[in-house]
């Protein structure tokens, strides 16, 4: 007797022999999420094929003839071994097969899929990626066609930026105008249960209804949360329901999303080549300094925290989420310290969590003493002072041995280091010293934006660079005009 190698989605069994494609439909169909009605060809039949086996043809026609409804309509689609992973993703390589009717045209389809596995450009990208043909199954999708009116994808966090925002694209029809009319799908973008981008209702004559793409992000949520992962998704809208079509793990997130939102406190202005590698690697050690407080040793390097772009300087914000987890907060705050002030009823919370709870006498020692943080910087700055002023610098013409020379940053480089965590420390309390006044003032009726709390306060100008620089050119239009032409040219 054959070995069975057609079988209903719907009949539960997981399977290592049908792909990841394939495997999470059925992952959709198991956890009550609509899928067409959708049938596997396991691999083994495609092993048999490409050995030469003609048998094989004959018996997968038997079990599509006792499987499959003659006069419905199916889409064929791959579903390799290594399809949809993380090191080889084949998008867009393997071809599909829409609109089938009949077990011949089906069986024509499924052989199409079977060879464009030898098609040169996947032996190449094999290839590339240190694999063989040999390596290389594929299972078969076979679907029944849904005649959408709606179809689009949905993404349940922004694949390009990596934000915490569900993307949804749509258009109306076959998804396939996307590709073979070139039709621009209509856009949303919904942040924390708030729409922070939506079409014009009229656009393009689209008119797609916002109820609908409500229910695609309510789904989407769903799905992500079931996973356990973020995901991307294909959609179609037959005019009763949604049913999900493909569903994939967003496998982009692993770049850096860089921000300077905090950076740009702790690193102002233009960052030289030769000043980043020195000053980086103190800043980004005293942030280090201030997570291991938070959660003990640790692996985090320096360097990894932030990038230079244009000569300034971005923390990668990506990196500060993984510490953000091992604190036991939800990565998605850290959007919150981005600047993001989008409002809405799913907008994160700085909640603790049991992790966060586990680290909690840790916690309690650093929020104590970063409370009393302003007795340690007031014996620290006059302590400081003179270590600094007791530093030896170098006189002018004099020179020093490497030797010596590596003494002396020995001695200079912790004094450094240590001022670098103060001055972290000093620009995180102030932020967080705003928000509880500006906190107050909103209950007390007051608009933290129209005060100027800093107005008469005349010591400022010692810290104001613009103050410093017009004195500066003031004492240079002053010089001769000679010594002002040869300091332009430098």
């Amino acid at each position: 007797m054959p070995e069975e190698y057609v079988f209903s989605l719907r009949e539960g069994r997981k399977s290592q022999r049908i792909g990841d494609k394939a495997n999470n439909l059925r992952f959709l169909a198991h956890r009550g999420f609509s899928i067409p009605l959708t049938y596997v060809c396991t691999w083994d039949a495609y092993v048999r094929y490409v050995q030469g086996d003609t048998q094989v043809i004959e018996d997968l026609r038997a079990q599509l003839v006792a499987k499959l409804d003659s006069k419905k309509r199916y889409a064929v689609r791959s579903s390799a071994n290594l399809e949809d992973g993380l090191d080889m993703s084949f998008a867009g390589q393997f071809k599909s097969v829409l609109d089938v009717q009949g077990i011949e045209e089906i069986l024509k389809a499924v052989r199409f899929v079977w060879d464009t596995t030898q098609s040169p450009a996947i032996q190449t990208y094999l290839g590339h990626k240190g694999s063989g043909s040999q390596d290389l199954k594929m299972a078969v999708i076979i679907q029944e066609m849904v005649f959408a009116k709606v179809s689009g994808v949905a993404f349940s966090k922004n694949p390009i930026t990596g934000l915490d925002e569900v993307l949804v694209e749509a258009i109306r029809g076959s998804g396939e105008a996307l590709v073979q009319d070139g039709v621009t799908p209509l856009r949303w973008i919904n942040k924390w249960g708030t729409w922070t981008e939506a079409p014009d209702d009229a656009s393009d004559g689209q008119g797609i209804e916002l109820e609908l793409i409500d229910a695609v992000v309510r789904q989407t949520k769903a799905i992500a949360r079931a996973y356990g992962r973020p995901v991307d998704l294909e959609w179609v809208y037959d005019g009763r329901e949604v049913r999900w079509v493909q569903i994939r793990e967003i496998t982009t997130l692993g770049i850096p999303v860089y921000s300077n939102r905090l950076s740009k406190e702790v690193f102002p202005g233009i960052i030289k080549p030769l000043i980043w590698s020195v000053n980086v690697p103190l800043v980004n050690g005293a942030w280090v300094a201030l997570f291991t407080e938070l959660i003990g040793p640790n692996d985090i390097q320096p360097e990894a925290l932030a990038g230079c772009f244009y000569s300034r300087v971005y923390f990668d914000m990506a990196a500060l989420g993984q510490i953000f987890e091992l604190l036991g907060l939800p990565r998605e705050t850290l959007e919150l310290l981005m600047g993001i002030e989008v409002e809405g009823p799913e907008r994160p919370s700085f909640k603790p969590s049991r992790k966060s709870y586990m680290l909690l006498p840790r916690m309690l020692r650093f929020g104590l003493d970063k409370a009393r943080f302003s007795r340690k910087i007031e014996a620290f700055l006059p302590a400081m002072e003179r270590e600094f002023q007791a530093f030896e610098l170098l006189r002018q013409g004099e020179e020093r041995g490497e030797d010596q020379l590596l003494e002396r940053i020995g001695h200079l480089y912790p004094l450094v280091q240590e001022t670098a965590y103060y001055n972290t420390v000093i620009a995180l309390l102030m932020r967080v010293y705003n928000r509880i006044l500006k906190s107050q003032l909103g209950r007390m009726g007051v608009d933290f934006e129209s005060l100027d709390l800093t107005a008469g306060i005349q010591q400022l100008e010692r810290f104001e660079p613009h103050v410093h620089l017009a004195h500066l050119s003031q004492d240079y239009r002053a010089l001769d005009e000679n010594l002002q032409n040869r300091i332009r040219k430098g």
